[in-house]
């Protein structure tokens, strides 16, 4: 099963995020804000972020590169109402996997994001060169890889 950590200073919805998560059977836990969720992520494993671009301490982009330089390659997914077209693009040119738009958000939005802890692991597998059970997942472990890679998911991961 999948851990996720759900970054919204929303409590109404970010609770709506957890439930829909969950509905698609991951692990999930939820932080109010970007010093709840360091403390969680230094504290506990999890397989990918899922952050508010608009937050009141913190916006979502800077909390995700935060998150980069902290805990390499760690996947994050951007949620906002704000559907501006450059809003979006920032997001993703700053290594956002995804920007969510809130308004209308349904299960189906969150279905598949699986794939994307397949990627990141299978990116840390090759850049280790270990095998899945040796894997050193700690903070501050160099694993940058190029992000251009094209790397294949197999069923075996799901």
């Amino acid at each position: 099963m999948y851990k996720f950590l759900v970054v919204d200073d929303d409590e109404t919805l970010r609770t709506q995020i957890c439930n829909m998560l969950q509905e698609c059977e991951y692990e999930v836990m939820g932080a109010k804000d970007a010093a709840e969720a360091f403390s969680m992520l230094r504290n506990d494993l999890f397989d990918l972020v899922i952050a508010e671009i608009h937050m009141k301490d913190i916006n979502g982009v800077q909390l995700m590169q935060q998150i980069h330089e902290e805990f390499k390659l760690l996947p994050v997914i951007l949620v906002s109402s704000d559907n501006r077209r450059e809003v979006i693009m920032n997001a993703i040119k700053k290594g956002a996997q995804q920007v969510i738009w809130k308004d209308g958000i349904t299960i189906d939005d969150f279905k598949n994001i699986w794939q994307y802890v397949i990627l990141w692991r299978k990116k840390i597998y090759e850049q280790k060169g270990k095998a899945k059970q040796q894997v050193d997942l700690s903070p501050n472990q160099d694993l940058s890889v190029s992000s251009n890679e094209d790397v294949s998911v197999s069923s075996d991961d799901e």
